[in-house]
């Protein structure tokens, strides 16, 4: 009865980053819908900027709840996410992480303002020219500022902490992931010059101009969304420190079920690092012992406090 309970609790943590995704995709196709059946998006656009999916009509209200909803599971999943990780990563690690963590939570602010402020109503007359800019507007622009910059910084914080440590660059499908992600935040960036070039040749068509911003639009947010939604695999591996079957363990096999830093940093010694830490670790002592004459090219003279030391400790008080 209790492993089926605690089945169905791992189920719901893995099920969370997937109705984080679902949640703001099913908002953009409905808000969408009825955005083109109620007319109120002009046939001229066919690639829409997703802001302007919540202007008007009862769209409007599906885009604030909507977005607000996805807000408040992506908040809920990171929070999961850090509690779940910190416990799998290095000491020296997990101050970094958790910055990657605040990062994506002001990133679910900044979604949250953006759906809980749309666009103002007569946004498309403003786009065009003809309308003034309002301050429900701005807030709004704020809001998805937010959360595309925090969301982007938050990748790569992760993406840095992941390739720091040594427990998770030795996982296949960490580092599967990993490279996903390195792919998803690079696409937002690689593709700003193509965005901005696409305006300047096309700064005497608004429309065309305004598609090419729509588009770019498109491939951020996906590449965001697909980004928070790649945790769940995170999420799957770390079960393994559980024994869940497919899960895959982040720990070595000397290393029983122990997550201290200091057994697992065992299994990582090489002979040049044994080396260096036994020239560190052993004691020094002139040649022959403590009361040895000095060899051939050997300084000579007084001990010095080390062998001071060394020779009090063998019970043989220091000799100068």
């Amino acid at each position: 009865m209790l492993a089926s309970s605690l089945d169905k609790m791992a189920a719901l943590e893995l099920a969370l980053p997937v109705a984080t995704a679902f949640a703001a995709l099913a908002t953009i196709i409905t808000c969408y819908g009825l955005a083109r059946s109620n007319g109120d998006l002009p046939e001229y656009l066919h690639i829409v900027q997703i802001s302007l999916l919540g202007c008007r009509g009862p769209e409007r209200a599906v885009f604030s709840a909507g977005f607000v909803l996805t807000a408040l599971l992506l908040a809920s999943s990171i929070v999961l996410y850090l509690d779940r990780a910190l416990p799998r990563f290095e000491a020296w690690l997990r101050a970094e992480l958790s910055a990657a963590a605040v990062l994506a939570l002001v990133g679910a602010f900044g979604l949250g303002l953006l759906g809980a402020v749309p666009l103002q109503r007569d946004c498309i007359d403003c786009i065009m020219g003809v309308a003034t800019l309002q301050q429900e507007s701005i807030v709004h622009g704020y809001g998805a500022l937010t959360f595309f910059s925090a969301s982007w910084l938050h990748g790569i914080v992760a993406i840095h902490v992941y390739g720091r440590s040594p427990r998770h660059r030795r996982s296949r499908r960490l580092a599967r992931v990993r490279a996903l992600r390195i792919i998803l935040v690079a696409l937002p960036i690689v593709s700003i010059p193509f965005a901005w070039l696409g305006g300047r040749l096309l700064q005497g068509a608004p429309v065309m101009r305004m598609q090419v911003g729509a588009l770019h639009q498109w491939l951020t947010i996906s590449s965001m969304l697909g980004m928070y939604l790649s945790y769940v695999v995170d999420l799957l591996v770390f079960r393994g420190r559980g024994g869940s079957a497919g899960a895959e363990d982040l720990v070595d096999e000397d290393e029983a079920s122990s997550s201290e830093d200091g057994d697992w940093l065992r299994s990582f010694s090489l002979p040049a690092l044994d080396r260096l830490v036994k020239a560190h670790t052993e004691p020094i002592l002139p040649v022959g012992g403590v009361h040895a004459e000095p060899v051939a090219g050997q300084r000579s003279g007084r001990l010095s406090p080390r062998q001071r030391r060394q020779a009090e400790l063998l019970g043989d008080g220091p000799h100068e």
